[in-house]
């Protein structure tokens, strides 16, 4: 009898996990439709051929310069949205599980907004932009020690979180929009390569830590009887998370509530498993952003209707579903 039930539970096992690849492949597969319709997208009229054309030979004296500029800026933006859209995602992942908390997003606890006070400082400044990352990451770091603080000692709960999170974005709005608050804009090469290093390098640190961030999801308690150095852990996590932020604020610009749908779309399918939605919700974000900025520069052309914009749409009313729809029991 327990041998055919742990058969039952092993087969119960396999079969999510191939839900999970499946849902990741498939996430994939839109991604990289997204990518290749993505900078067509515009007032001038830009075929497939063309891009792959302008890709490929880069300036070709059969084409017209301005299409080869006009294709080069836009593929530019395209990849500045996927490192956007994955970043955060991945972000805001990171601090549910760490925090316990399904309302937890770079937004939402003002995260974005501490970032962008140390980026409008840095930039006043003249400082360069390995200062003006650092000062935006440790400013977004601080409100990381002040909610780990609440959490441990005051106990508060995640509507707590999220008012006083709503509070900094409020506060710090004006320095906010200074940031870059909006549509995705086009920066130099050297910028965008610096920018895929150092998520990439985010990215894999978070994977290396995922399990460890599956048992703090379960209570601290929990994580150190498996003998997880949860403070480190911890600490690691929320720091890779500001500094994700911080490169976003810094190179970029900040597009609000992807790092709380993107996890928002992707746990009903894959689960609380860090292991498979870190890398899950890295593609749903970039697919978000570059369809959130495609639809802006669409709808209302040639006005551009700013993703940042179109992004609290979303956000908005899943903030509302997970207040009215708040379990009793726990997080998970």
């Amino acid at each position: 009898m327990k041998k055919e039930s742990g058969d039952q539970i092993k087969k119960e096992y396999k079969k999510k996990n191939k839900i999970k690849v499946i849902f990741l492949l498939l996430s994939i597969i839109v991604t990289v439709i997204l990518i290749s319709v993505y900078p067509t997208i515009g007032t001038v009229d830009v075929s497939v051929s063309d891009i792959y054309t302008v890709i490929l030979n880069k300036i070709s004296p059969e084409e017209d310069e301005l299409v080869n500029d006009i294709v080069l800026e836009r593929v530019n933006r395209c990849i500045v949205g996927l490192l956007i859209g994955a970043g955060l995602a991945i972000s805001g992942t990171t601090m549910q599980g760490i925090l316990r908390n399904k309302f937890a997003s770079p937004f939402t606890l003002g995260i974005f907004s501490m970032a962008a006070v140390g980026m409008v400082i840095g930039s006043s400044l003249n400082l360069g932009t390995p200062f003006i990352v650092f000062l935006s990451s440790l400013l977004a770091f601080l409100p990381f020690l002040f909610y780990y603080y609440l959490s441990r000692y005051r106990e508060i709960g995640p509507e707590t979180m999220v008012l006083i999170g709503i509070a900094l974005v409020f506060t710090l709005l004006p320095l906010s929009l200074l940031s870059g608050f909006g549509s995705i804009k086009a920066v130099s090469w050297t910028d965008v390569l610096i920018m895929s290093i150092f998520l990439i390098a985010c990215f894999f640190i978070l994977i290396f830590n995922a399990w460890n961030i599956n048992m703090i999801s379960l209570g601290d308690t929990t994580a150190k009887t498996l003998g997880i150095e949860v403070d480190r852990v911890k600490f690691i996590s929320l720091l890779i998370s500001a500094l994700i932020v911080a490169i976003v604020v810094s190179f970029a610009s900040m597009i609000p509530f992807i790092g709380l749908v993107a996890p928002f779309l992707c746990r009903p399918i894959v689960g609380n498993d860090n292991r498979f939605l870190i890398p899950t919700t890295a593609f749903v974000g970039s697919s978000l952003v570059l369809m959130l900025d495609g639809l802006g520069r669409t709808i209302m052309a040639p006005m551009i209707l700013p993703a940042g914009i179109l992004s609290m749409f979303l956000g908005g009313p899943v903030l509302l579903y997970l207040a009215i729809k708040k379990e009793k029991q726990g997080w998970l």
